[in-house]
């Protein structure tokens, strides 16, 4: 899929961050991760890698290259990682901006007025059993 992406800025607890939207789903690139749960990218990579393992969770089903786009029009093509994963990633390093992603991502949902949870209940539930 080669959609472009539409780019949000949501509110998490103090701090702006962005996220994208495409085929119907949130997304974050690694750099947002790391800065939503105030860690560095090294750490949100490797709490990546050990929930992918303990979970067996194909990479197709969280991760994906986007058109990321920039300032003054111009878009880049760039790795993201489903909101799901990204929530799973913020609950092992800081449970509580996990919960404000969370709750901000779900404020955007009705905003954008798709039964996005729903869709995706089985996938975030698999991550936690």
């Amino acid at each position: 899929m080669n959609e472009k992406a539409i780019k949000y800025h949501i509110n998490i607890g103090k701090k702006v961050s962005t996220i994208y939207y495409v085929d119907n789903n949130l997304w974050l690139t690694l750099n947002n991760i790391s800065e939503l749960f105030s860690t560095n990218i090294n750490r949100v990579y490797q709490t990546l890698e050990s929930l992918r393992k303990r979970v067996k969770i194909p990479l197709s089903q969280y991760n994906r290259y986007i058109e990321i786009p920039l300032q003054s029009g111009i878009s880049s093509r760039g790795s993201v990682y489903s909101l799901e994963i990204a929530i799973a990633i913020g609950y092992m390093i800081n449970p509580k901006k996990a919960m404000e992603l969370h709750k901000s991502s779900l404020e955007l949902f009705k905003i954008k007025r798709e039964p996005l949870v729903k869709e995706n209940r089985g996938f975030f539930n698999r991550l936690f059993l």
